[in-house]
């Protein structure tokens, strides 16, 4: 098991599709709704002075590019990014 320094101020965006544009595909971002960025991942926490970061456990296998916090439920999901057209 490892930590996951999760702040709460900021949202993740995910690419929600694509659009052709000059015979290019361009990726279309929103933000996730109940989104929180995974700032670090830790074998153990350390304190932190502020009311915006939380620690929680997470699994090893867990990224800080791939993932999120989800705060409506309490945890961590993979980011649902669209997958580029071929």
């Amino acid at each position: 098991m490892a930590k996951a320094l999760i702040d709460l101020t900021c949202e993740v965006w995910y690419v929600s599709g694509y659009v052709t544009v000059d015979n290019e595909n361009k990726p279309l971002s929103e933000p996730l709704s109940n989104s929180a960025r995974i700032c670090q991942i830790e074998d153990v926490e350390f304190d932190i002075n502020t009311d915006s970061l939380r620690w929680v456990d997470c699994n090893t296998s867990v990224n800080v590019y791939d993932y999120y916090y989800d705060t409506s439920d309490s945890t961590i999901k993979l980011i649902p990014n669209a997958t580029r057209p071929s």
